[in-house]
């Protein structure tokens, strides 16, 4: 179905900023989300942009912006995946905090069926418990959970996760091949 011009010309800079960010043109995609307004979810592609630029605590503070926005809309599916996101950048650089964060998007999910966002909750919660022995059989769960339903496009969020926890453990053989398959898996 083809969209009626008016809807097509929204989205453009929607596309814009993503294109900008796979082509690795993080100034073009900075600018282009910042024009995004609430509609194109400007703090979420905002929040994206910036964890992926070694800048958590700022992606932390756009998805906080984003879901209080989507409250304010009465966008419920939207704040869940604001708070699923914030509780995984918290995670990265304050685990004891991410708890209550993960808590707080487990929460806001009950009652919806958003699949990518609570896997982006349960990927959280391996960034969280990095170095622990529990995580190595979380992944295999997750793996096992994302390819019985058909989910392989998530795998690459996952293995993130892995490389994360091999890189607190020190472990370079398993980080070498991780980061391997992860190329794998993003460039085909």
């Amino acid at each position: 179905m083809r969209l009626p011009a008016r809807r097509r010309s929204e989205r453009t800079p929607g596309r814009l900023a993503h294109a900008a960010r796979l082509a690795g043109d993080f100034p073009t995609a900075l600018a282009a989300a910042q024009n995004l307004g609430w509609e194109g979810r400007h703090q979420r592609v905002l929040g994206d942009l910036y964890w992926l630029q070694g800048q958590p605590e700022r992606a932390t503070a756009a998805y906080l912006a984003g879901r209080g926005e989507a409250d304010q809309h009465g966008k419920a599916g939207e704040a869940a995946h604001c708070q699923a996101l914030r509780a995984f950048t918290v995670a990265l650089y304050d685990p004891d905090r991410a708890a209550a964060e993960i808590d707080l998007a487990h929460h806001l999910l009950a009652g919806l069926n958003l699949r990518a966002t609570t896997i982006n909750v349960r990927r959280a919660e391996l960034i969280r418990d990095a170095g622990t022995s529990s995580v190595d059989a979380q992944i295999a769960a997750l793996h096992s959970e994302l390819d019985g339903a058909g989910l392989t496009s998530l795998n690459p969020a996952i293995e993130l996760a892995t490389a994360f926890n091999q890189a607190v453990l020190d472990d370079h053989s398993a980080l070498t091949e991780t980061i391997a398959r992860l190329q794998e898996q993003t460039t085909h």
